[in-house]
C-alpha cells in the first residue's frame, strides 16, 4: 500500500512538473502555482553593477577615462549582461556607470538645468512608454557635464578604446550610413560644443514640440540622431566651417577638434545590436523606441 501511495505521488509530481506548475505554502499557509517557466525565465536575469572602478590608472588623456550605459533596470537578461559586461573586461582602465531608469532621472533633476528638467518631465508625461526618448536627452547632459564614453546596452566593443584613443582627442567618431556622426556611442571631453549644442536644441525641441526630421520617426527627432547631426551642421557653420566624414583631425575654432575614423560602427570596432536584443527587450517587456 505504501509502495502504491509513493507511485501516485511521483505521477502527480511528474504531471504537475510536465504542465509547468509546481505549487508552494507560504507561512500563512496559502497555496499558491509557481510557473516553473518564470523560474527558468528569472534564471536568466542578471544584476549589472552600478560602478565599477577602472583597473588600471591612465593619465594625460583628454577625455575621462569612464564609461556611461543606461537601461531601464538593473536586473537585465543575461545577453545584455554579457554585453555590458564586454565593455567593462575590454577597458580596463576605464571605470564604468551603470544608470537604470530611477538613477537617470535623478542625475538630472540634480544636474539639470531647470529648461533640461521641464524637457525631461515634457517627454516623460508626454510619451510615458518611450524610455529610450528620456535616455536620448539624459546622455547629452551627462556627457556634457562628464565627458568619457557613451555606449548603448546593444553594443559590445570589439577591441579595447585604448587601442583607438589618442591623448589630445577632444571628439572621436565613426561615420553612420546617413552620414552622420553616431549618437549610440559618444566620445568626448566635457563641453564641447557639438554636446552642448545639441543639448541646447534638444530642450527647445521638446519645450516647443518641434523635432527636427530625417530620423525613423517623429520622436528621434527631439534628441536623438537627426538633432545631433543638427547641432554638428549648425556648430561648423557658426564658425564657417563644413562637416567632414574623412579619416582625421578636424578643426573646429582655436579651442576645439574633432577626430573621424571613417566607417561606420566607429571604422568597425564596435558590434551594434548584439544577436538576441530583440528578445531581451521582450523580456524586459519593452518595445524599441520607435514602435508605435
Amino acid at each position: 500500500m505504501l509502495l502504491l501511495i509513493a507511485c501516485i505521488f511521483v505521477a502527480l509530481f511528474i504531471m504537475m512538473s510536465i504542465s509547468g506548475f509546481l505549487y508552494s505554502k507560504s507561512d500563512s499557509g496559502e497555496v499558491s502555482a509557481i510557473n516553473l517557466s518564470e523560474i527558468q525565465s528569472n534564471q536568466d536575469f542578471e544584476l549589472v553593477p552600478s560602478y565599477t572602478k577602472a583597473k588600471i590608472q591612465k593619465t594625460g588623456y583628454k577625455i575621462p577615462f569612464v564609461i556611461h550605459q543606461t537601461h531601464k533596470t538593473r536586473r537585465v537578461p543575461a545577453r545584455m549582461s554579457r554585453a555590458v559586461k564586454e565593455w567593462v573586461n575590454k577597458n580596463p582602465e576605464f571605470a564604468h556607470k551603470y544608470y537604470d531608469d530611477d538613477a537617470l532621472q535623478d542625475y538630472v533633476y540634480k544636474h539639470g538645468s531647470l529648461d533640461v528638467v521641464k524637457a525631461f518631465d515634457t517627454i516623460k508625461n508626454r510619451y510615458p512608454k518611450k524610455g529610450a526618448m528620456r535616455a536620448d536627452l539624459f546622455r547629452l547632459l551627462l556627457m556634457k557635464n562628464e565627458g568619457g564614453v557613451y555606449a548603448d546596452c546593444d553594443t559590445t566593443p570589439k577591441i579595447s578604446l585604448i587601442k583607438l584613443l589618442k591623448s589630445d582627442d577632444q571628439y572621436l567618431t565613426g561615420v553612420g550610413r546617413k552620414n552622420d556622426f553616431h549618437q549610440w556611442l559618444i566620445i568626448c571631453v566635457p563641453n564641447h560644443p557639438f554636446i552642448s549644442e545639441a543639448l541646447d536644441l534638444a530642450v527647445e525641441a521638446i519645450l516647443r514640440d518641434k523635432p527636427v526630421r530625417g530620423g525613423i520617426g517623429r520622436e528621434a527627432g527631439f534628441a536623438g540622431p537627426p538633432m545631433l547631426n543638427r547641432a554638428v551642421v549648425t556648430v561648423l557653420k557658426r564658425f564657417s566651417k563644413i562637416k567632414h566624414t574623412n579619416s582625421g583631425v578636424h578643426k573646429i575654432d582655436n579651442n576645439y577638434n574633432y577626430r573621424v575614423i571613417e566607417g561606420d560602427y566607429l571604422g568597425g570596432h564596435v558590434n551594434f545590436k548584439y544577436r538576441g536584443y530583440n528578445q531581451d527587450m521582450k523580456l524586459l517587456g519593452l518595445k524599441h523606441w520607435s514602435s508605435k
